[in-house]
């Protein structure tokens, strides 16, 4: 599967599973993370993105991971910059995520485009 949005500033490459080189996200999801990154004004590092079912497992994973891409369209993204403070801020107010997580000790930003999800979540953890 190739991207199928239009996407600038992010690569297949860097949103493919680590291990075996899926890549199966839904293209809403693609679309909100390019609006949060012309949102953020500065570039973004994708530190996970699409996973299989193995990967999934072997980072901890939940067995119900926005992330894992094997039997259906990933529609998370774990990301880090310079300055997760500013972007958790911008990706919480940007109005696109259901989920927004900050993981202030391991340096990501958790966002979750999840469509079925009936409320938002925003949350800090490990501070």
């Amino acid at each position: 599967m190739t991207l199928k949005a239009e996407i600038k500033n992010f690569t297949e490459t860097e949103l493919r599973c680590k291990c075996c080189k899926l890549f199966n996200m839904s293209d809403q999801h693609l679309i909100n993370l390019q609006a949060l990154r012309y949102r953020y004004g500065l570039p973004l590092a994708v530190t996970s993105g699409c996973r299989c079912m193995k990967h999934n497992g072997s980072v901890g994973g939940v067995p119900n991971s926005r992330h894992q891409a094997s039997t259906k369209e990933a529609d998370a993204t774990d990301l880090t910059c310079n300055d997760l403070p500013a972007l958790y801020h911008v990706a919480k107010n940007i109005g696109l995520f259901k989920e927004v997580i900050w993981y202030a000790a391991s340096g990501f930003i958790h966002v979750s485009s999840y469509p079925d999800k009936p409320g938002i979540y925003y949350g800090e953890v490990d501070k």
